[in-house]
């Protein structure tokens, strides 16, 4: 089923929009094509701070702070929803290990 699949027209059109887009990026930063295609430092400080405000508010929530039990729960699925798509689609880091470990 899956022959041909390299050489149909919508996967080579595709491949090259994804190829010209991130090289359009690495050569603004003068970085690799795979570089450019990952996390930037912004995008690590965002998924951090998410983070840290999740974990924050888990004293509140485990005392039953009215408050918490709504902003708990909305955190909890942004910080996830977030970095756990990225790695899984190994997006995050060059290195795959950390993309592999973080889910």
């Amino acid at each position: 089923e899956w022959e041909g699949y390299e050489s149909d027209p919508f996967v080579v059109e595709m491949k090259t929009m994804v190829n010209e887009h991130f090289q359009k990026i690495a050569d603004e930063k003068g970085i690799t094509i795979q570089e450019a295609s990952k996390a930037s430092t912004q995008r690590w400080a965002m998924v951090l701070t998410m983070m840290v405000a999740f974990f924050a508010t888990l004293p509140w929530f485990f005392a039953g702070s009215w408050w918490s039990l709504i902003v708990t729960p909305q955190l909890a699925w942004v910080v996830t929803a977030n970095y756990w798509h990225d790695c899984l689609h190994f997006s995050m880091s060059t290195n795959w290990k950390i993309n592999a470990a973080l889910p």
